[in-house]
């Protein structure tokens, strides 16, 4: 809400307008007008920052630019000011920090000079869009009629945001935290942690005398010196059924807080800890998993790199229904695997679509999966396309040829099932056979590798596990220039915020060929290719980004 519009302002200046971090703490002693705010109050105004909503369940009324009447829904704080509430820039225009050491202390010697807001000036500059001095704001800031009440807790509210840094963090040390389980390959593990331990070992190596510069450096950069951190990695081992995980990780989280969760792998859902980062509003960074956790309305903390197994279900679904006929489908999968979550991801995609039929071959725990038996499935659903949820080992089996001439459409597979036998697949693949893939296709994958490549070589970390180095090796790197980015403004919200906008990074991207970032985009590959070989013999690439 309370936007400052201008120009062009450096990144310098915005750093100087957001200086030390405030003393107020997230609810206590919270006073407006010399009374003291309930947390209920305090919550209010966090609804009317972020959503643009009154206590009745009404939107906020607001004008823009001068006269034009827009709602608070269409204008929220967190729009422009960013979850943090420490602003930011888009393009050539930056939004200043309205943070408490922001808002209630003086700026001068700098740009936009103004006293100090207090609580009736701050409520001008909201009705009315004034600085304590009466100086008319830019008209892309809106303003806003709010009652009195909801005045009060919106004030209260900015009083507690990124006043106090977030937890994890010391003088010296920055801590983050990895997960894993015990049902993980050990030699995928060994991959994810051996490029962390690389890559922390590497930051905390004193080649930039950076703790030196940080002690003694020139006062007129202390804005940038005082951000460095030691970086240290705690690897959180989960055992036993994810409904226990949430209190393990409060266990490790008790003994030493974190800033972040990096990373991170476990055998089934990754819907446990999902839930757990956003309860506790603590971020969590691309982790390697193709079973996302589902992103609610208000979802802000997990960053994913695709919805894995989802997208692939929801791209094929765009394939089918694009050929705007009836057509019946058999998916088989097994049982308790990645395969069922695909097939209920697919069955999801296709509920609204009155052309798409679905019909299920569970494999059973303990059940031989044979081509006589799908041979079975299909003269039984009568089906038009089969999607096969299956692993590699029992893909390979298949004929695919005499399976062509069981059904009239499509054999669909999963590349992320197939997993590092997917490029090499691509030779078996004939007219009616199409591939599901979010990733970079083959023939570009060994050029793409090579950016990372010597860099592991260096490391003597072995190169058999590439889709883990690649994506931990970016993860690492986000969260660099994520850190980067914050300096010493060490908030979680306002790291998120940050890489909201990290699309410079995205070529950087050793698996997925398209990422993109935004504000409320938690999924950063939004598509995926359709592979198909061709009457000519050669082989196609439909890139296809599903309806949201």
């Amino acid at each position: 809400m309370i936007s400052f519009f201008f120009p062009v302002l450096t990144p310098l200046i915005v750093l100087l307008l957001a200086v030390a971090a405030g003393s107020c703490s997230a609810q206590d002693g919270i006073t407006v007008n010399g009374q003291i705010v309930s947390p209920d109050m305090i919550a209010l105004g966090r609804q009317i920052y972020r959503q643009g909503i009154l206590a009745d369940g009404k939107p906020v009324k607001a004008h823009v630019m001068g006269d034009i009447e827009v709602f608070g829904t269409q204008f929220t704080c967190l729009n422009c000011h960013g979850r943090s509430g420490m602003g930011g820039g888009e393009g050539k225009t930056f939004t200043l920090a309205i943070n408490p050491a922001a808002l209630f202390a003086p700026r001068d010697s700098m740009y936009l000079e103004r006293s100090a807001y207090d609580d009736e000036s701050l409520e001008a500059c909201i009705r009315q869009g004034e600085t304590p001095e009466g100086t008319k704001l830019t008209p892309e800031m809106p303003t806003y009629d709010l009652p009195d009440r909801e005045m009060t807790a919106l004030i209260a509210y900015l009083k507690t945001l990124s006043g106090t840094f977030s937890p994890g963090l010391t003088d010296g040390e920055i801590h983050f935290a990895t997960v894993v389980d015990g049902g993980i390959d050990p030699a995928d593990r060994m991959a994810m942690l051996a490029v962390m331990h690389s890559f922390f070992n590497d930051k905390n190596a004193k080649t930039r005398n950076e703790r030196k510069r940080s002690n003694r450096g020139p006062f007129y950069q202390t804005y940038r010196l005082k951000a460095y951190r030691k970086w240290v990695l705690h690897v959180w081992e989960l055992h036993g059924p994810p409904d226990t995980w949430a209190a393990q990780m409060d266990n490790y989280l008790h003994k030493q807080p974190v800033f972040a969760l990096l990373g991170g792998m476990v055998q089934g859902s990754w819907q446990s800890i999902h839930t757990f980062c956003e309860n506790r509003e603590i971020p969590c960074l691309l982790p390697n998993t193709d079973r996302p956790g589902g992103i609610g309305t208000n979802d802000f903390y997990t960053l994913y790199f695709s919805e894995g197994l989802r997208l692939e279900a929801r791209v094929i679904a765009t394939d089918l229904i694009r050929q705007k006929r009836p057509i019946r489908v058999l998916q088989v999968y097994a049982d308790k695997r990645r395969g069922k979550f695909g097939a209920l991801s697919f069955t999801n995609a296709i509920d609204t679509s009155r052309l798409i039929s679905v019909k299920n071959w569970q494999l059973e725990q303990g059940e031989v999966f044979s081509p006589e038996k799908l041979s079975t499935q299909i003269r039984a659903s009568a089906a038009d396309s089969v999607i096969l949820w299956l692993p590699a080992k029992t893909i390979t089996r298949i004929d695919f040829t005499e399976l062509k001439k069981m059904i009239k459409g499509q054999v669909y597979l999963s590349s992320t099932l197939l997993d590092k036998i997917s490029p090499r697949f691509l030779d078996r693949l004939e007219t009616q056979v199409k591939l599901a893939s979010p990733f970079i296709l083959p023939k570009n994958r060994q050029a793409v590798f090579k950016r990372i490549a010597p860099w592991l070589r260096s490391r003597k970390i072995a190169l058999d596990r590439r889709r883990i180095l690649g994506q931990t090796y970016y993860a690492c790197m986000i969260l660099g220039e994520g850190l980067m980015h914050i300096k010493r403004h060490f908030y979680r919200d306002y790291l998120m915020d940050a890489l909201d906008h990290g699309n410079a990074k995205a070529i950087f991207s050793i698996n997925y060929p398209r990422l993109s970032y935004g504000p409320g985009q938690r999924y950063l590959a939004k598509g995926a290719f359709i592979l198909q070989k061709n009457d000519d013999g050669k082989t196609s690439a439909t890139w296809i980004v599903p309806r949201m």
